[in-house]
């Protein structure tokens, strides 16, 4: 019993391993996604700051002629200044998942693209994916293997409490 018990609880150690692996590739793979959003968003913030600059450069020029009124140019003043409060905002999130990054692998992220969109599904449905989560998720293994040490660990201690023979 305490062999089954020693076996089972490495395979478990194993398998808790595997499900921190398993965690932080995905924590690495969803902040490396991030960033590249993060990228195409300010990028987006930034041409939208110099568009509503120019809107308001040009609306404060046909000011002068009467065809706006003051009400016009503090639309388009508020406006710009939204745009930079977003763009600030998407700089700081920008910078917080580049950080994060570098948390996670202990380098900076460069070289970023969109990662290559697939077609080809890693289970044809969902009863397979089920399955598959059942026996493969070592989260799940894991915890089956800790029920197990706990079942060997019980067993030894009720041999313990068998009687004992002893030749003399």
């Amino acid at each position: 019993a305490a062999l089954n018990e020693a076996d089972a609880s490495i395979i478990a150690a194993q398998e808790g391993l595997r499900n921190v692996q398993q965690n932080t590739l995905l924590e690495v793979a969803t902040t490396y996604v991030s960033v590249v959003r993060d990228l195409a968003i300010r990028d987006l913030r930034r041409n939208n700051v110099e568009l509503l600059g120019r809107q308001l450069s040009a609306t404060i020029d046909i000011q002068g002629a009467w065809l706006v009124t003051d009400t016009d140019v503090a639309l388009a003043r508020s406006r710009e200044s939204s745009a930079k409060s977003q763009l600030a905002l998407a700089e700081a999130n920008l910078r917080t998942n580049r950080a994060e990054y570098v948390r996670l692998t202990g380098r900076p992220a460069s070289s970023l693209q969109y990662p290559p969109l697939t077609r080809k599904r890693p289970v044809a449905n969902m009863a397979e994916a089920i399955k598959r989560g059942d026996t493969e998720n070592p989260s799940i293994l894991a915890a089956l293997y800790a029920r197990d040490v706990a079942k060997f660990a019980i067993d030894g201690v009720r041999g313990e409490r068998l009687p004992e023979v002893s030749l003399e």
